[in-house]
């Protein structure tokens, strides 16, 4: 696919507009339509009702325009592990490479082109925990627009300087999601510039149908799509999209525990608020879904599950390993979840993952490989004190490595307070093959008449 740009400032012009929606409708003509079979998609008080055929339509106008930025990304088969565990045919929807390093970009896109271009030459201002920034920084630039984003200080590093890159002025505040967001919309009141939410608004939601729009496209035989879930942007678009085109699709969110709202809000039938904990997920830890989403989710929706740090951490490394793919934390929630086995719809059924971003911090994702290769037994910490004379530490080292084991640091102390007089402790880091490995090492040394102390 060619993929051209157009000049600042303007759009393309095809299908610029998605179908004009129903006026809002009276009592007796929603009977009506509702009598004569026809789905309605009603949303709390909005002046504005549209059928679910109109939102398709909406969704596929808008595949011609976001085109010229984004990309048609991937729907590729997962590798033969997670088809197993997950016991499903599973592929992967790879939206960690399209532009910007997530789906964000399909949806600021449809929103700033559909803008007034006088009005939006005036700024424009967001909020974001990292990838709607990216998407409305790049949009920004591409129609020349300046932009100005607001993100909470917690927000990792390759995000914030990747949104400076595209040229918005970042300003950072809070540790949550909610304070950058009020703080954004401060800014806008007092500059009367034009604010671009993140998800809980159509142009957004009918951007990400895009996705839904491809996945049936690409692979019409699909019976469940698993899809990570913050305040609902992707998910909403996504199951009008597939919904409308194949009824019988299973529409599945997965969401951090730690930033439960939308599974809270889902059980609930209504708005729940959650404060949202630390996760490595920070791209869906949202306090509370939108109010659009949460309507579309519990008409089009069939679940939300919930998967831990643990659990997407196990995720990342997975894909990492097996499909040499590099997820976020909120991309690879949906692998996270067919790992665990935490899926039964996709059980014998062809699956899509939607891997929704992977711009990843590197010393979180760092530390996420140091703790798994120790979690499978592929690092070993142990101490040992040895009497303080010249060629010991050597014995020790040369015994360690004649185990087999790569020894990584090697730490020599003389002043632990616990330790004996005459005595130095020394701490070894190295890898192993794996556990079993691990432990024929420490009996090994305790054979030679060292007592190891160890952390696994």
């Amino acid at each position: 696919m060619k993929v051209t740009f157009n000049p600042p400032g303007r759009c393309p012009q095809a299908d610029s507009r998605p179908p004009k929606a129903d006026s809002q409708l009276s009592a007796n003509a929603w009977a009506e339509k509702r009598a004569n079979g026809r789905r309605l998609i009603s949303f709390g008080n909005m002046s504005v009702t549209m059928s679910a055929q109109s939102h398709l339509e909406a969704i596929r106008s808008v595949r011609t325009r976001i085109y010229e930025v984004a990309r048609h990304t991937p729907l590729a088969k997962a590798e033969a592990a997670l088809a197993q565990i997950a016991d499903s045919d599973v592929c992967l929807k790879q939206e960690l490479f399209q532009r910007t390093g997530s789906f964000k970009i399909r949806g600021a896109y449809n929103k700033l082109c559909r803008l007034e271009p006088s009005l939006a030459r005036k700024g424009i201002v967001a909020a974001s925990a990292g990838n709607h920034a990216q998407g409305v920084a790049c949009t920004t630039r591409v129609l020349g627009y300046p932009s100005y984003i607001f993100m909470p200080e917690t927000t990792p590093l390759a995000k914030v300087e990747a949104t400076r890159h595209y040229g918005a002025e970042v300003m950072l505040h809070g540790n949550t999601f909610e304070a950058a967001l009020e703080k954004a919309h401060e800014f806008q009141e007092k500059s009367r510039m034009t604010f671009v939410h993140g998800y809980d608004d159509w142009d957004i939601i009918h951007g990400t149908g895009t996705i839904g729009f491809e996945i049936v496209e690409d692979l019409p035989e699909v019976e469940v799509i698993v899809c990570p879930v913050g305040g609902g942007g992707l998910i909403s678009g996504v199951a009008i999209a597939a919904k409308e085109l194949k009824p019988s699709v299973k529409i599945i969110g997965i969401q951090a525990e730690s930033a439960p709202a939308a599974f809270e809000s889902f059980r609930a039938r209504r708005a729940v608020e959650r404060i949202a904990g630390h996760t490595i997920a920070e791209g869906i830890a949202v306090s509370r879904p939108g109010k659009i989403n949460l309507e579309i989710m519990l008409e089009r929706v069939d679940d939300i599950i919930l998967v831990s740090d643990h659990e997407i951490a196990d995720g990342i490394v997975h894909l990492l390993e097996r499909s040499k793919i590099v997820a976020e934390g909120a991309g690879a929630a949906s692998v996270a979840a067919l790992l665990a086995n935490k899926v039964p719809a996709a059980r014998g059924k062809k699956v899509v993952a939607i891997l929704s971003g992977g711009n990843i911090d590197l010393h979180t994702l760092s530390t996420i490989l140091t703790r798994s290769q120790a979690k499978m037994g592929r690092f070993l910490q142990f101490s040992v004190d040895v009497f303080d004379a010249p060629g010991n530490l050597k014995k020790l080292v040369d015994e360690v490595s004649a185990m087999k084991a790569n020894i990584i640091e090697v730490i020599h102390t003389r002043t632990a307070p616990d330790l004996p007089l005459g005595y130095v402790k020394i701490d070894i880091i190295a890898e192993t093959r794996n556990r079993e490995h691990a432990y024929d090492i420490l009996e090994d040394l305790r054979n030679l008449g060292y007592k190891p102390e160890a952390s696994m």
